[in-house]
C-alpha cells in the first residue's frame, strides 16, 4: 500500500506512524546539542505563529488566553524510530500525596494512633484477648467502681444477687485503627486478604470483621457504629501518609458519578451536584462546557477527592490553575456545607488552589458560643452557587420554598447559614426557610451559562471543534493503521 498517500510511513521498528511525526519535549538547549534526535528549534516568535495555523487548522478563529501553551503542544521534535518522551521543566504546585515509608515516621505515627503489632487476627480473638489489648479505660474505671460498691453493699447487707450496670467495653476506634493496621500488615507482607485483591469498598472492611462484632457485641457500646470507627479511622490513617486507600484496592464508589474532560478542556472548572438523579443532566452539561463533573451523593469524602485528584493528575491537568468550584446543592444549612467540605478535603490532600468567591458579600464576621468562643463566620466562600434564590423573583421563591424543621431552624449553624448566604431572601434575616435543587432545576441551564463563562478558559464551541477534530482525527488514524497492519491495502498503489 501507498502509505504516503495516506499520510503514513513505518519507523524502523515496522510500526505505523505519521510522515514528519513529532513529539514535544520541554528541554535545555544544551539537551538538545547533545540529543540523538533530530531536533527541531522552536523560537517563541515561531510558536505565535503556530497559534493561528493551528487556529486556522482546527477552526479555532477565537484563539483562547493560553494560545501560547496550546502552540507549545503542537511544537514537536522529529524522532520516528525513537520512543516518545515529554518531559516538563516547570514544577508543579500541587505535589500528589504518598505513604511516607521512613522507619521514624512509621513508630511516630503507630505512637500516635496507638498501633499493636499483633501476631494473632483480631478475627480470631475472644473476649478476654480483645479486651487485653482494646479496652477502653474510661469503662474500665466505671466497671471497677461499680465492682467496689457492690462488694461495700455484701459486706454490708450480705450476699444479695445484684447484675451491675457497668460492663467492660472495648474502645472501638482503637479496635477500628488497629484492625486497618493489621490488614495493611497482612497486605504488605504479601498475605493479602481475598476481599481486598481485586477492589473493594470501605464496608468490605467492615463485613471482614462483622462476625466478630455481632458475637461480641456486648463488648461494644454502639455495634452498629463501628463502620463509622472503621470509615473515620482509615481516613485519619491516610491524611497522616501512613497508609493510601490504593494499598487496600479501595474503589471510590463515585467514581461512576464523575466526568473528567480532555486535557485540552477546561478542566479548571468543575460542576458540584449534590444528587446523583441529577448526573445525567450534568454529564451533559460538563460534555458543553468542557469543564469536570462531581456528583457528591451526600457530602463529599477523602476517598472521593483523593481519586479525582489522583484522576486529575494522570490524565496531564495543570494542578497550577485556580480551581472554580460551582456547586448545585438543597439550599439550606446541609447543602452549603457540601462544597466546603469538598474544598477542606482537597487542601487536606494537598491541592489548595481554590478560588473564592463573595457570591453574598464579603463580610467576615464572629459569633459568640455560649461557653463564651468565638466562632468565624466569612461570606467569602470556596465555590458559587450555580441557581441564587435571591437572584429569582419573589414570586418564583414563595412558590418552591418550604419551612426548615424546628430543630433546624434552633441551630447555630442555621444562623450562621442565613448570614453567610443571606437566606432565600439574600437578607440574612430569614432562617425559617429553605429551598431544594429539584425546584431550582429549571433556572439551572441559564444561571449556569451566566456565571460559568467569565471562568472558562476555552470558549464552549471552541472545545467542541477541537473534542471533534481530536475524535476523527484519532478514529482515521486507528483504521487506516489496524487496515495496513492487516494487508488488506498491500495492493493499493
Amino acid at each position: 500500500m501507498n502509505l504516503a498517500k495516506f499520510g503514513l510511513t513505518r519507523n524502523d521498528a515496522g510500526a505505523v506512524v505519521e510522515v514528519d511525526s513529532y513529539d514535544l519535549v520541554d528541554i535545555s538547549k544544551q539537551e538538545a546539542e547533545l540529543s540523538s534526535l533530530d531536533v527541531e528549534v522552536i523560537e517563541p516568535e515561531e510558536l505565535q505563529d503556530k497559534i493561528f495555523a493551528l487556529a486556522t487548522t482546527l477552526g479555532l478563529f477565537d484563539v483562547p488566553q493560553n494560545s501560547y501553551d496550546l502552540a507549545f503542544s503542537t511544537a514537536r521534535v522529529q524522532a520516528h524510530s525513537k520512543p516518545k518522551t515529554r518531559t516538563q521543566t516547570a514544577k508543579k504546585k500541587y505535589v500528589k500525596r504518598r505513604k511516607n515509608t521512613k522507619k521514624a515516621f512509621i513508630d511516630r505515627m503507630k505512637e500516635k494512633f496507638d498501633l499493636l503489632d499483633l501476631e494473632k487476627p483480631i478475627r480470631e480473638m475472644n473476649r478476654s484477648e480483645l479486651l487485653a489489648h482494646f479496652e477502653d479505660e474510661d469503662s474500665l474505671e466505671r466497671y471497677e467502681r461499680s465492682q467496689s460498691k457492690k462488694k461495700k453493699r455484701r459486706i454490708r447487707f450480705g450476699k444479695k444477687k445484684r447484675r451491675s450496670r457497668e460492663r467492660r467495653r472495648v474502645d472501638s476506634k482503637k479496635f477500628a485503627r488497629n484492625l486497618i493496621w493489621q490488614i495493611y500488615g497482612d497486605i504488605e507482607a504479601g498475605r493479602t486478604p481475598e476481599f481486598a485483591r481485586v477492589s473493594c469498598n470501605m464496608r468490605s472492611i467492615y463485613y471482614y470483621i462483622k462476625t466478630v462484632i455481632r458475637e461480641q457485641a456486648s463488648l461494644f457500646s454502639d455495634p452498629d457504629g463501628v463502620y463509622d470507627d472503621i470509615y473515620k479511622s482509615m481516613q485519619a490513617l491516610v491524611l497522616s501518609g501512613l497508609l493510601s486507600y490504593k494499598d487496600f484496592n479501595i474503589v471510590d464508589d463515585r467514581r461512576a458519578y464523575r466526568l473528567l474532560p480532555p486535557e485540552y478542556g477546561n478542566t479548571n472548572v468543575i460542576l458540584l451536584a449534590e444528587k446523583d438523579s441529577f448526573v445525567g443532566r450534568f454529564f451533559e452539561l460538563g460534555s458543553q462546557y468542557g469543564t469536570m463533573v462531581q456528583i457528591t451523593k451526600g457530602l463529599s469524602s477523602i476517598l472521593m477527592a483523593d481519586t479525582l485528584l489522583t484522576e486529575m493528575f494522570e490524565s496531564g491537568y495543570d494542578m497550577n490553575k485556580q480551581l472554580s468550584i460551582l456547586s448545585f446543592c438543597d439550599f439550606d444549612p446541609a447543602g452549603s456545607s457540601i462544597p466546603y467540605h469538598f474544598a477542606k478535603h482537597l487542601r487536606a490532600l494537598g491541592f489548595s488552589n481554590i478560588r473564592n468567591f463573595a457570591q453574598y458579600g464579603a463580610v467576615v464576621d464572629y459569633r459568640e458560643e455560649e461557653d463564651g468562643t468565638k466562632v468565624k463566620r466569612s461570606q467569602i466562600r470556596p465555590c458559587l452557587d450555580i441557581v441564587a434564590p435571591k437572584d429569582l423573583p419573589v414570586e418564583v421563591r414563595d412558590k418552591i420554598k418550604h419551612r426548615l424543621s424546628a430543630d433546624i431552624r434552633d441551630n447555630p449553624s442555621t444562623k450562621d447559614w442565613a448570614f453567610i448566604t443571606g437566606g432565600i431572601t439574600g437578607t440574612g434575616n430569614n432562617k425559617e426557610d429553605a429551598i431544594s435543587s429539584e425546584m431550582l432545576l429549571p433556572y439551572l441551564a441559564e444561571n449556569l451559562e451566566a456565571k460559568i463563562h467569565p471562568l472558562l478558559d476555552k470558549k464552549p464551541e471552541t472545545f467542541g471543534r477541537q473534542l471533534n477534530y481530536s475524535y476523527l482525527h484519532r478514529t482515521i488514524r486507528e483504521y487506516i493503521g489496524a487496515r495496513v497492519e492487516l494487508g488488506h491495502w498491500d495492493d493499493v498503489p
